[in-house]
Protein backbone atom coordinates (compact mmCIF):
# COMPACT_ATOMS: atom_id res chain seq x y z
CA UNK A 1 0.00 0.00 0.00
CA UNK A 2 0.97 3.33 -0.99
CA UNK A 3 2.51 6.10 1.78
CA UNK A 4 0.42 9.26 1.34
CA UNK A 5 2.26 12.03 1.36
CA UNK A 6 0.83 15.95 1.08
CA UNK A 7 2.65 18.67 -0.09
CA UNK A 8 1.21 21.92 1.05
CA UNK A 9 1.88 25.50 1.96
CA UNK A 10 0.81 29.49 0.57
CA UNK A 11 1.10 30.74 -2.33
CA UNK A 12 5.33 30.84 -3.81
CA UNK A 13 6.19 28.69 -0.82
CA UNK A 14 7.55 25.98 -3.81
CA UNK A 15 5.06 23.21 -3.47
CA UNK A 16 5.40 22.76 -7.37
CA UNK A 17 8.92 22.72 -7.52
CA UNK A 18 9.13 20.00 -4.50
CA UNK A 19 6.28 18.30 -6.45
CA UNK A 20 8.46 18.72 -9.74
CA UNK A 21 11.28 16.87 -8.20
CA UNK A 22 9.29 14.18 -6.68
CA UNK A 23 7.51 13.17 -10.26
CA UNK A 24 11.06 13.32 -11.97
CA UNK A 25 11.77 10.40 -9.90
CA UNK A 26 8.16 8.84 -10.82
CA UNK A 27 6.08 9.68 -7.75
CA UNK A 28 2.46 9.66 -8.71
CA UNK A 29 1.41 13.57 -8.31
CA UNK A 30 -2.44 14.42 -7.28
CA UNK A 31 -2.51 18.61 -8.22
CA UNK A 32 -5.69 20.36 -6.57
CA UNK A 33 -5.37 23.29 -8.75
CA UNK A 34 -5.24 21.32 -11.66
CA UNK A 35 -8.08 18.72 -10.62
CA UNK A 36 -10.08 21.64 -9.25
CA UNK A 37 -10.19 23.03 -12.99
CA UNK A 38 -10.78 19.93 -15.13
CA UNK A 39 -13.59 19.15 -12.51
CA UNK A 40 -14.82 22.96 -13.27
CA UNK A 41 -15.33 22.55 -16.88
CA UNK A 42 -15.61 18.87 -16.80
CA UNK A 43 -17.56 17.31 -14.33
CA UNK A 44 -21.79 17.99 -15.09
CA UNK A 45 -22.74 17.47 -11.38
CA UNK A 46 -20.11 20.69 -10.81
CA UNK A 47 -20.80 23.06 -13.63
CA UNK A 48 -24.70 22.47 -12.43
CA UNK A 49 -23.66 23.38 -8.89
CA UNK A 50 -21.37 26.44 -9.95
CA UNK A 51 -24.49 28.15 -12.42
CA UNK A 52 -27.06 27.64 -9.61
CA UNK A 53 -24.88 29.78 -7.43
CA UNK A 54 -24.27 32.12 -9.98
CA UNK A 55 -25.81 32.08 -13.08
CA UNK A 56 -25.70 30.30 -16.99
CA UNK A 57 -23.12 33.35 -17.76
CA UNK A 58 -20.46 32.66 -15.65
CA UNK A 59 -19.50 29.41 -18.46
CA UNK A 60 -18.19 31.10 -21.61
CA UNK A 61 -17.80 28.48 -24.43
CA UNK A 62 -18.27 25.47 -21.87
CA UNK A 63 -15.43 26.83 -19.77
CA UNK A 64 -15.63 28.53 -16.53
CA UNK A 65 -14.66 31.76 -16.51
CA UNK A 66 -12.33 32.37 -14.06
CA UNK A 67 -11.55 35.91 -13.62
CA UNK A 68 -15.06 37.18 -13.56
CA UNK A 69 -15.67 34.22 -10.60
CA UNK A 70 -12.66 35.70 -8.67
CA UNK A 71 -13.64 39.24 -9.68
CA UNK A 72 -16.88 37.90 -7.43
CA UNK A 73 -15.76 35.93 -4.98
CA UNK A 74 -12.70 37.45 -3.68
CA UNK A 75 -15.47 40.73 -2.75
CA UNK A 76 -17.82 38.17 -1.31
CA UNK A 77 -16.71 35.53 1.36
CA UNK A 78 -20.15 33.72 1.41
CA UNK A 79 -19.77 33.30 -2.19
CA UNK A 80 -16.58 31.96 -1.81
CA UNK A 81 -17.70 29.41 0.92
CA UNK A 82 -20.44 28.48 -1.00
CA UNK A 83 -17.78 28.22 -4.62
CA UNK A 84 -15.52 26.26 -2.43
CA UNK A 85 -18.16 23.91 -0.90
CA UNK A 86 -18.62 22.87 -4.23
CA UNK A 87 -15.60 22.43 -5.44
CA UNK A 88 -13.29 20.70 -2.41
CA UNK A 89 -15.74 17.87 -1.78
CA UNK A 90 -15.13 17.29 -5.62
CA UNK A 91 -11.74 17.16 -5.77
CA UNK A 92 -11.71 15.47 -2.34
CA UNK A 93 -13.63 12.44 -3.98
CA UNK A 94 -11.63 12.67 -7.02
CA UNK A 95 -8.53 12.34 -4.76
CA UNK A 96 -9.58 9.36 -2.96
CA UNK A 97 -10.40 7.69 -5.89
CA UNK A 98 -7.36 8.10 -7.60
CA UNK A 99 -5.44 7.11 -4.49
CA UNK A 100 -7.01 3.64 -4.56
CA UNK A 101 -5.79 3.45 -8.70
CA UNK A 102 -2.61 4.60 -7.29
CA UNK A 103 -2.34 1.81 -4.28
CA UNK A 104 0.77 -0.24 -6.18
CA UNK A 105 3.48 2.56 -5.71
CA UNK A 106 5.44 2.90 -2.98
CA UNK A 107 4.20 6.31 -2.36
CA UNK A 108 1.87 9.08 -3.48
CA UNK A 109 1.80 12.74 -3.20
CA UNK A 110 -0.89 15.41 -3.25
CA UNK A 111 0.25 19.15 -3.95
CA UNK A 112 -2.54 20.84 -1.87
CA UNK A 113 -2.52 24.63 -1.31
CA UNK A 114 -4.54 23.76 1.99
CA UNK A 115 -3.58 22.63 4.73
CA UNK A 116 -6.93 21.13 5.52
CA UNK A 117 -6.72 18.45 4.27
CA UNK A 118 -7.65 15.32 6.64
CA UNK A 119 -4.54 14.51 8.05
CA UNK A 120 -5.56 11.31 8.47
CA UNK A 121 -5.21 10.40 5.11
CA UNK A 122 -1.80 11.05 5.36
CA UNK A 123 1.77 9.46 6.19
CA UNK A 124 3.26 12.82 6.00
CA UNK A 125 3.31 16.37 5.33
CA UNK A 126 5.64 18.77 3.45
Amino acid sequence: MAKNILITGGIGTGKSTCAKFFTLLGVPLFNDDLVGRFLTDNNLDVKQAIVNLFDSSIYVDGMLDRKRVASIVFNDKKILSDLSSIIHPAVQRSYLEWSIQKQDAHYTLRESALANNDSKLFDAVI
